[in-house]
């Protein structure tokens, strides 16, 4: 039966993380199951094959059969930072309302991640849980500077990647976050950094020319001003009245010649565009852009 229902959710398109719970809503409408959760992970199942133990049956099926591929990722996004000599990718958490966060060298001291009733104590996260692959005994090692170094990509970072994942209006926005995560995993490999370098650049245009195509504003599609990104940022200045450092912008720019191996690129390029990047998207969160539509 499951080999069946899978292969008919797989044959609608439906990604292996989408498809325990639309498995567990076909069987119960199959059946007649009304009023079964329909939510794995409960301990009371019941009897066997009962209402709540069938469906409990259905997830178990999933996680026996795809594992870590129905997991469903909810962070908006990473950041990138270099610690000693290494990268680390940084990745965010998807936060509903409001979070207090914290820097603990624990990495068992998480906080708590969800505020259950208005009394409860707000959510909290501990921002070293955020660096994919830190071990223990490396963040018993980092320094005060080495946190405050931490600290602050972090807070720059989760606004920013949250306006880029929270930006709508324009099919530009969809190109713009494929190019940031292409971006992200191409530095985070240390050796892709033309491509690095050339995603960087075509998202902060995207994202420049989406806001301006969303409010009906002209803007550069082919010459060099098609790729022009401090003018771009200049007509977001005109249009929007969003002062974006020119500097940044300039840094975030990549030419053209990078896509074909004619213009070679450094780690340092790399990760000051990266970092441009995020200052950019950073004051775009704070004018708001993601919340106009």
């Amino acid at each position: 039966m499951m080999i069946s229902l899978d292969g008919h959710l797989a044959s609608l398109g439906l990604s292996p993380a989408q498809r325990p719970l639309n498995a567990a809503l076909v069987v119960s409408s199959t059946l007649g199951l009304s009023g079964t959760p329909i939510l794995g992970g409960s301990d009371d199942r019941g009897e066997p094959f009962s209402p709540r133990d069938l469906l409990a049956r259905v997830h178990d099926w999933y996680d026996e059969t795809y594992s870590g591929k129905i997991k469903i990722d909810f962070s908006p996004g990473s950041v990138v930072v270099p610690l000693h000599g290494n990268l680390w990718e940084m990745k965010m958490p998807r936060v509903w309302g409001s979070i207090q966060i914290f820097i603990s060298e624990d990495l068992s001291n998480k906080g708590n991640c969800l505020a259950a009733t208005r009394d409860s104590p707000p959510a909290q996260h501990n921002i070293l849980c955020s660096v994919q692959g830190m071990t223990q005994a490396y963040a018993k090692r980092l320094s005060t500077d080495d946190m405050l170094f931490l600290a602050d990509k972090f807070i720059t970072g989760i606004e920013a990647v949250t306006c880029l994942d929270d930006l709508k209006g324009h099919d530009l926005f969809n190109e713009a976050r494929g190019d940031y995560r292409h971006s992200v995993d191409a530095l985070l490999t240390g050796h892709e950094l033309s491509k690095a370098r050339w995603d960087t650049a075509q998202c902060a245009e995207k994202v420049l020319k989406g806001l301006l195509a969303r409010d009906g504003h002209a803007y550069p599609t082919f010459g060099a001003q098609g790729h022009n990104i401090k003018h771009l940022g200049g007509l977001a200045k005109e249009k929007f009245g969003i002062d974006l450092p020119a500097n940044d912008l300039a840094i975030v720019y990549c030419s053209p010649a990078a896509r074909y191996g004619q213009e070679k690129n450094t780690i340092e390029q790399a990760l000051a565009a990266h970092d441009a990047l995020m200052r950019v998207l950073h004051l775009l969160a704070k004018a708001g852009v993601h919340h106009t539509h």
